[in-house]
C-alpha cells in the first residue's frame, strides 16, 4: 500500500491568535496540536483511526475544539468501526461532551452566540459541565432557530466558493482577498483549493503556492496562514504589495518528535 501524504487543517480561533492544528501524518494517525499566541506548536493527542476535518469546529476563544471521530475495535474477532462526535479542550481529545453518531456525515457541535454550545445529537452525554463554562450545552437542534439550523447545513455541505476577507479589510483598503473553492470530487483535507488575488481579481506575485496548500485562512491579527504537508507559514500582507516572503515557518514533525 503507498503510504499517504502528510495532511495539515488549521482551525482558527477569532477572538484571539491561535488555534487547533490536525495533523494526518499517515491514513490512520492523526496527530492533534495547538498553536499558541506566541506561534508554537504544542503535542497534544495522537489519534489511531479517522478525524472528520470539514465538521470540526474551534469556540471563539480557542479554548474548546468539537470533533467527529470514526474509530474501531475488535468483537468476536470482527472490526467493528464507530462514529462519535465530542466537544474537548484542545490539543487533548478527551471528551467533556459526547455524542455516538450514525455516520461521519454533518457536524458534531457548533458554538453559538449567548454562551450555547449546540450537539446535533439530541441524546448526547454532558461529562464535564465545568470543563465547557462559559457554555451550555443544548442538544439537539429543535431548540434553534432556522438561520442557526441553516449553518449547521452549509457547514456540512459549504458552498462551491466562498470569498475569505482578512479581518482588517475594513480599515486598510487594497488587502488581498482569499478564494476558497469547493473542489468537484475533493473530501476530507482535500475538499478545498484555495487562491489569492487583488480585489479587482488580478494576480498576486508570489501567491502560486496558495494554490497547492492543504488549508489557508486569516487569523485575528490579519495575516494569513497556510498549511502544507508537515508545514505551517505564517505572512504579514500588506495592501497592494507582493506576498513576499513568510514572517515564520513551523515544522510540525519538529513538534510531534518533542
Amino acid at each position: 500500500m503507498t503510504p499517504s501524504t502528510p495532511k495539515t487543517w488549521l482551525y482558527l480561533a477569532k477572538e484571539t491568535q491561535g488555534g487547533v492544528v490536525l495533523y494526518r501524518k499517515s491514513h490512520l494517525t492523526t496527530y492533534v496540536l495547538k498553536l499558541t499566541m506566541k506561534d508554537r506548536l504544542v503535542k497534544g493527542s495522537r489519534f489511531y483511526g479517522r478525524l472528520f476535518p470539514g465538521e470540526c469546529s474551534i469556540s471563539p476563544d480557542g479554548k474548546l475544539f468539537s470533533y467527529v471521530a470514526m474509530g474501531g475495535q475488535k468483537t468476536d474477532g470482527k472490526w467493528q468501526t464507530k462514529t462519535w462526535a465530542a466537544v474537548c479542550t484542545p490539543p487533548r481529545l478527551a471528551a467533556h461532551v459526547f455524542a455516538p453518531k450514525s455516520s461521519s456525515l454533518g457536524m458534531g457541535a457548533l458554538f453559538l452566540s449567548g454562551g450555547r454550545l449546540a450537539v446535533l445529537d439530541s441524546k448526547a452525554e454532558l461529562r464535564d459541565p465545568n470543563a465547557i463554562r462559559p457554555y451550555t450545552m443544548i442538544a439537539g437542534v429543535e431548540r434553534l432557530s432556522v438561520d442557526e439550523r441553516e449553518r449547521f447545513k452549509s457547514l456540512v455541505r459549504p458552498p462551491a466558493e466562498t470569498e475569505l476577507t482578512s479581518p482588517l479589510a475594513d480599515r486598510e483598503h487594497g488587502l488581498p482577498i482569499l478564494w476558497r473553492s469547493r473542489r468537484k470530487r475533493g473530501t476530507g483535507y482535500s475538499m478545498f483549493g484555495y487562491r489569492l488575488c487583488w480585489p479587482d481579481g488580478s494576480h498576486i506575485e508570489g501567491a502560486d503556492d496558495i494554490m497547492r496548500c492543504d488549508w489557508a485562512g486569516w487569523d485575528c491579527a490579519g495575516r494569513l496562514l497556510i498549511a502544507s504537508g508537515r508545514f505551517i507559514t505564517i505572512f504579514v500582507v500588506s495592501p497592494r504589495k507582493p506576498l513576499g516572503k513568510p514572517m515564520l515557518t513551523l515544522d510540525i514533525e519538529d513538534a510531534i518528535a518533542v
